[in-house]
């Protein structure tokens, strides 16, 4: 969007983002206090011990690599097993 001052030159006018989508009205917060909540949720995953219950659950299993990068916007995420 554009907007042209009295000498014919343009300047960028910013866009208002929360514009350009359609977003359902709801009774739920939009926050999930993720500052405050993050180390509550990583102390119980370091408690259970769950990284170390998940690696034990998929030993021996097959290794799958996701090869993260740019966003893939005109083909597949591309994944590849060993």
């Amino acid at each position: 969007m554009k907007r042209f001052n009295h000498l014919g030159e343009s300047n960028r006018v910013p866009l208002e983002l929360k514009a350009t989508i359609n977003l359902p009205k709801t009774a739920f917060p939009m926050k999930a206090n993720l500052p405050q909540n993050e180390p509550k949720i990583l102390a119980r995953w370091e408690q259970t011990g769950i990284y170390e219950r998940i690696r034990q659950a998929r030993k021996g299993s097959p290794t799958c690599i996701l090869h993260d990068g740019p966003p893939y916007t005109l083909s597949l995420i591309h994944i590849s097993s060993s």
